[in-house]
């Protein structure tokens, strides 16, 4: 249930959390977060590429776009209600004007790995693009699926997909106008770009953070939140999900990092999810339209 859930949401990715294993499918680079004594230190439960903060400060409790935080049972403890931050997140998204979201997932079961990666582009009001890649590695080889990218300005869309073949790469091209076909090409859906993700959520919800420091990401102030357990995310994760989540929330209320990890265990099988997303350029985002369009 939750592989369904991850892709159908998942339209956009980017760089990989590195869990020991190269991703089959081109890296793109994050800023990483540094903190205020300059350090990178990794939080318990992840591997690398997590965000790093040290000092300490809060966000603006009186700003109506920063999630709201419930004190749990110390001073360095929160807990959040997931469909505020989520709602606070995208308001802020959107009174910056425009953003690159990207991120990434890995899927890894006992004899299979699946990488999901891709990117969006968006300026509110104006043009958007977006990205996505899959590659399935399995028990009789590897199989790439085309990779996409699609570009929508005012009412029509362009796609391109590049596909890996024997003998090299292959090119297709299509275009579609509004009104659309609802079994044709859509175009790109600023909704899911600007949303933190139902499983996201759905972590937040279930989790208790530990507000870990402050510093910087993207040359934004943000403040840090950790959390790990065995009943991380419980609900839709299942009842047997353990892991760790780290988030970084600006002082806007965008949550500008957000990475989770955990395993599932399903009549004795073992899934291990790890998910990266970060939210960039905010505010600077220019989206331009590709010289492939004129081929659609």
């Amino acid at each position: 249930m939750v592989a369904v859930l991850v892709l159908a949401m998942l339209s956009g990715c980017s760089v990989l959390l590195d869990d020991g294993d190269s991703a089959p499918v081109g890296d793109v680079s994050t800023p990483a977060p540094t903190g205020d004594d300059g350090s990178t230190p990794v939080p318990a439960g992840e591997a690398t590429s997590t965000p790093t903060t040290g000092g300490s400060s809060t966000p603006a409790d009186s700003d109506d776009s920063t999630p709201t935080r419930t004190p749990a049972s110390s001073a360095s403890l929160s807990t959040f209600d997931a469909a505020a931050l989520n709602d606070g997140h995208v308001t802020a998204l959107q009174n910056a004007g425009s953003f690159t979201a990207e991120s990434s997932l890995i899927i890894r079961s006992e004899d299979s790995v699946r990488y999901i990666n891709g990117s969006y582009a968006i300026e509110r009001g104006g043009p958007a693009a977006n990205t996505a890649n899959i590659t399935f590695v399995g028990p009789n080889g590897t199989r790439d699926f085309p990779t996409s990218t699609r570009y929508t300005e005012s009412d029509t869309t362009y796609e391109r997909q590049v596909a890996r073949t024997d003998n090299g790469t292959e090119v297709g091209y299509r275009s579609a106008s509004a009104p659309y076909n609802d079994s044709g090409l859509q175009p790109v859906n600023r909704s899911v770009a600007y949303s933190l993700g139902e499983i996201a959520r759905e972590v937040i919800d279930n989790s208790t953070w530990n507000e870990t420091g402050s510093g910087t990401f993207d040359g934004e102030r943000v403040t840090r939140y950790d959390t790990s357990g065995e009943r991380f995310g419980a609900g839709q994760l299942g009842p047997n999900a353990e892991g760790a989540a780290t988030m970084a929330v600006d002082e806007n209320g965008a949550v500008r990092y957000v990475a989770y990890q955990f395993v599932t265990t399903v009549s004795g099988e073992r899934t291990t999810y790890s998910y990266e997303a970060t939210y960039v350029d905010v505010g600077g985002t220019n989206v331009r339209r590709p010289d492939w369009t004129d081929e659609a």
